[in-house]
């Protein structure tokens, strides 16, 4: 196996699968209840006296059973159209959730954000073989089509197994995913993060600037880079001093503006990179969110709160939509911290500043800190998250 493709199944946090022609060949077989009182025929009985039977490999459970080890530690799900009781009855023995669904694509991926929002959609392995499998394999990282599934699916697939559904195809996949993170062809490096730390540029209290400034210190040491919005006053200038504080100890400390306002230079900004967008606060705001792994929100008004809204909007919203239409999910996962200087943890709270459509989900996927520590900690968390299995 080439070492690109060992590179994705070491970085598998979620194997997904499909039930039929995947955990089973691909046929069912079906027989009829007899009742020998009765001389009624097959068409005028009810559906409960027909017995379906399907063939799951003891090897597949067996597998599934080693990636979830604690060495390996990953989720499995099985996400199928099939809503026989076999199913069910399969997925219980097992111990692994069971999404019975018409839509895939938005199964996966509203579990995904209930369940285990921290795991990316690139991170995710299905095993599938027919055309239902089709649009979620286009929206994985690691798509798989068993050996004896449809062309168009191998042609989408990036492994094809060499086993067939239900003759240890899906041991065939875990296996594969025990060697490569077992056997990682390169050392575990610690990803450096591009972090947005954001907030009012003129009515920060001292408290607020002190913190925003510990903040920009502690994470500019961890070898972060730290974006900044480029004001001269206020937390952004907060957070580019912070900076200047790690450089004494760190020399390569990195800090950039992002700035509208024309004829800006580092040394106004106090930011070792300048980002320009003359005049184009949006195109600013738009690109600096692109840019950002990690958004930290501090005392704003409404220039902060637009930029937290493009941020959550597009995390929240606009991505969720397009991978439900098949298009690619955001290239960077992104973490959203609300320093209680912004917004507290409370939902009631949040709706007064967010307005009504502040929803509950929306409150989850917030992270709320306190101190320039609490944040530093939910970043090196989110860090982990996003380095594991790599």
């Amino acid at each position: 196996m080439d070492e690109k493709l060992l590179d994705k199944f070491r970085r598998v946090r979620l194997l997904a699968l499909d039930c039929d022609g995947v955990l089973t060949p691909a046929y069912i077989e079906t027989g009829v209840i007899m009742d020998p009182k009765s001389s009624q025929q097959y068409e005028g009985r009810p559906h409960n006296s027909v017995v379906e039977i399907a063939r799951f490999s003891h090897r597949d459970g067996q597998g599934i059973d080693l990636v979830r080890k604690p060495e390996i530690d990953l989720k499995v799900v099985m996400i199928t159209g099939q809503r026989s009781g076999y199913v069910q009855a399969r997925c219980s023995k097992m111990n692994i959730p069971c999404l019975q669904t018409k839509d895939k694509v938005m199964s996966l991926t509203e579990w995904l954000q209930k369940e285990s929002p921290e795991i990316s959609l690139q991170e995710v392995c299905f095993v599938g073989d027919d055309m239902s499998d089709f649009g979620v394999m286009n929206i994985v990282g690691v798509p798989v089509c068993v050996a004896d599934g449809i062309e168009d699916i191998k042609k989408i697939a990036s492994y094809v197994t060499q086993k067939g559904g239900g003759e240890g195809a899906v041991r065939e996949v875990c296996d594969l995913i025990v060697t490569a993170k077992q056997n990682a062809a390169r050392p575990e490096t610690t990803r450096r993060l591009n972090i947005l730390i954001t907030g009012t540029g003129e009515q920060a209290t001292e408290e607020v600037r002190r913190i925003a400034q510990e903040t920009a210190c502690l994470l500019a040491l961890q070898g972060h880079t730290i974006m900044t919005n480029g004001g001269p006053n206020g937390v952004p200038e907060a957070a580019a001093i912070g900076v200047h504080r790690a450089r004494e100890q760190k020399p390569d400390a990195v800090s950039c503006a992002y700035t509208f306002m024309p004829g800006r230079t580092t040394e106004q900004t106090k930011t070792t990179i300048l980002k320009t967008f003359p005049g184009r606060f949006e195109a600013r705001n738009a690109q600096s969110c692109e840019d950002l792994d990690v958004a930290v929100f501090f005392q704003g008004g409404l220039g902060t709160q637009a930029k937290f809204l493009t941020v959550f909007h597009r995390v929240m919203h606009i991505n969720k939509d397009l991978v439900k239409k098949g298009f690619p999910s955001l290239q960077r996962q992104k973490l959203i911290i609300a320093h209680e200087s912004f917004a507290p943890n409370n939902l009631k709270a949040c709706q007064k500043i967010f307005g009504s459509y502040f929803k509950k989900e929306h409150l989850r996927a917030l992270r709320f800190a306190s101190t320039a520590d609490e944040i530093a900690g939910l970043t090196t968390a989110w860090q982990k998250t996003l380095s594991r299995g790599r």
